[in-house]
């Protein structure tokens, strides 16, 4: 399953901490895609980064890291989560460092390494803290 970018420290923690994502796009909801599984419809194994990801999460852009290290950035038409399954059983939600299979109500040219990205989000509040993105417990 998908991890930290090559090069990344591997800082990935659940529940209210996460490691940078290695993108510049922290802490935006994304998805870094591992491997597409189907186009149609559209299935995409890979994880969660700044989650949750919900069935009806709105994916708007998709990072691409170039050869050269920097990052593009793609806007799309908003692709939305039809289904989740984690170890082959459906659930509502994924939490930041959870794998899992996305399934999509539309196409979007994907590919190994790419990042989906959530330009609105759910309502929570991160914030660095060393190395570490924190969520805030308040929210």
């Amino acid at each position: 399953m998908a991890g930290p970018l090559p090069g990344q420290h591997n800082w990935l923690v659940a529940g209210t901490k996460q490691g940078p994502s290695g993108t510049p796009y922290d802490p935006a909801v994304q998805f870094a895609v591992e491997r597409v599984e189907s186009e149609s419809p559209l299935r995409v194994v890979g994880r969660c980064w700044f989650g949750p990801i919900r069935v009806d999460t709105e994916f708007t852009a998709v990072g691409r890291k170039r050869d050269s290290g920097s990052w593009d950035r793609h806007d799309i038409k908003p692709v939305v989560v039809a289904e989740i399954a984690v170890f082959d059983r459906p659930v509502e939600a994924i939490d930041q460092a959870w794998s899992a299979l996305l399934t999509f109500t539309q196409f979007v040219e994907l590919r190994h390494l790419d990042v989906l990205i959530a330009t609105s989000g759910p309502d929570q509040s991160w914030a660095r803290d060393g190395e570490l993105w924190v969520l805030d417990a308040a929210e």
